[in-house]
């Protein structure tokens, strides 16, 4: 599976040997345009570490994100909106 994969460093994982993991595409094989969790410097290295990547997963995490983003930004407007209030109140 590891053999005619392309990558990107799109990852938090880290493999066996320490290293943050690549996102590969296998591009041949039985399985082509399966995503996987593989190690950095294969093939000059020993570690064999393989997991399975899981896009549900990596949009659930961004939607999740988003959310926290959005409510910071709606905190923020309501804060804003009450000091805008309280310093036009203390003028007239």
């Amino acid at each position: 599976m590891s053999q005619g994969s392309t990558n990107s460093r799109n990852s938090k994982v880290n493999c066996s040997c320490g290293h943050a993991m690549l996102v590969r595409i296998v591009k041949n094989g039985p399985n082509p345009g399966t995503k996987y969790y593989g190690c950095p410097i294969w093939p000059n290295t020993s570690c064999k570490m393989l997991m399975q990547f899981d896009d549900k997963k990596v949009v659930d995490e961004l939607k999740m994100k988003l959310l926290e983003s959005c409510r910071t930004i709606e905190g923020v407007d309501f804060e804003n909106r009450a000091l805008v209030a309280k310093i036009g109140g203390n003028e007239g």
